[in-house]
């Protein structure tokens, strides 16, 4: 339900035009909707047909969440040896319209492309408590370059939401690659 109004009382043959403000749930899955409006909805007037108390828009209404989870800045070493621990600066921001509903993990890997995804190898993790619509936060990874990672050109990167969370407007745009990081 996104809101009601009370009609005190409405004579036979009567119409009232209402308008309401509402707010969409967060939560919701994109997709199209229909917005409608029930009279009498807790069903407290007597009425000679109760089957016509709904009604829908005649066109669906487009809707996306409100958060979109971004990785803007992966700050990598330009070098690094395996086994060495690395600090690697990492910034989310919340570049939607609508805070996120809920805590979410931001991961950093190192893959041998600049295509960072949950398959290549995880450094470690953070949570991030919600974010506010255009409200970013800086993170600071240490992690340990893994001595299975092949030697020469690799890339660290990092993945806002990497359990997928949080319903976002776009669930492409979650990862970022450094700069490469040349591993001896």
């Amino acid at each position: 339900m996104l809101g009601n109004q009370l009609v005190a009382t409405l004579a036979a043959g009567a119409q009232k035009a209402l308008t309401f403000t509402g707010t969409i749930p967060t939560t919701l899955s994109s997709g199209s909707y229909y917005i409608g409006a029930v009279a009498d909805r807790t069903g407290i007037i007597t009425a000679t047909k109760k089957g016509n108390n709904a009604l829908a828009a005649a066109n669906s209404t487009a809707i996306s969440p409100g958060a979109d989870l971004v990785v803007t800045a992966v700050t990598a070493p330009a070098g690094a040896n395996l086994a060495q621990q690395v600090t690697v600066p990492v910034t989310v921001k919340n570049q939607g319209v609508g805070s996120t509903v809920a805590n979410f993990y931001v991961g950093l890997y190192i893959c041998p492309t600049t295509t960072i995804s949950t398959s290549c190898t995880l450094l470690g993790n953070q949570i991030v408590s919600t974010l506010a619509a255009g409200a970013q936060q800086i993170l600071s990874f240490i992690g340990t370059i893994p001595t299975t990672v092949s030697h020469g050109t690799n890339y660290i990167g990092a993945i806002a939401d990497r359990t997928n969370v949080i319903v976002e407007s776009n669930e492409g745009n979650n990862a970022l690659a450094g700069s490469p990081t040349t591993i001896n």
